[in-house]
């Protein structure tokens, strides 16, 4: 297996078509997360995670996403706040969040593209902006942003929230355009794969390459 140290490496993206083990490896993604002590705020763009309603804090009506997303950047301006404090008291720049026994907080987009597609021009503006926020500031203070998607274009996925999501996965069959957004860097070592298959590269950790990725089993 492969690990990643999600407080130098914060933001996660699983990219694929419907049916490639996008929601089975969010998943596996979240209980690893919930083990280890962390809030969880969960959009779930296609309403079809109720299960974990007494886990998470769940929306998927645009009202409450929204709503949801102001907490969650309220929640990261608290501990920017605290972080600020104790680096001032302990005279130590740099602080980590669980320097200060801060747990992660993970923002998890379930579809993205689904949640952009229901809304406006304006709605599509707070949404970006409040991802923004998260993407840029989370590694500071421990704000995970876990995003899936069936599709990378700009449209969906602004290069200000991209650019942060220092993990990516793309699973499944996928065309060699989609290939290409999601592994930029990579000149050509990631194909398209089988379900529940595919490919990961981790900024920092690994080559230029993309490395094999298989969907986690739960349960």
């Amino acid at each position: 297996g492969w690990e990643v140290d999600f407080e130098k490496s914060p933001g996660l993206g699983l990219f694929g078509r419907s049916g490639s083990g996008k929601t089975t490896t969010l998943l596996a993604f979240l209980f690893q997360f919930l083990q280890n002590g962390a809030q969880i705020c969960l959009i779930d763009g296609k309403n079809e995670l109720q299960v974990l309603d007494s886990l998470v804090k769940r929306a998927f009506r645009l009202d409450t996403i929204i709503k949801l997303l102001e907490i969650a950047v309220s929640e990261l301006e608290r501990r920017e706040a605290l972080l600020s404090k104790a680096s001032a008291q302990s005279g130590r720049l740099g602080l980590k969040a669980s320097e200060i026994a801060l747990k992660p907080l993970v923002v998890a987009v379930d579809e993205l593209g689904a949640v952009m597609a229901s809304a406006d021009s304006k709605e599509k503006a707070k949404l970006v902006a409040l991802l923004t926020q998260i993407a840029l500031k989370g590694r500071s203070c421990g704000v995970v942003l876990v995003v899936s998607s069936q599709f990378a274009s700009v449209e969906t996925i602004p290069n200000a929230i991209r650019s942060q999501l220092s993990t990516k996965i793309l699973l499944g069959s996928a065309p060699a355009e989609l290939v290409r957004m999601v592994f930029p860097q990579s000149s050509g070592g990631a194909k398209s794969a089988r379900q529940f298959e595919g490919f990961v590269f981790v900024e920092g950790q690994r080559g230029r390459e993309p490395a094999r990725f298989q969907v986690p089993a739960l349960g």
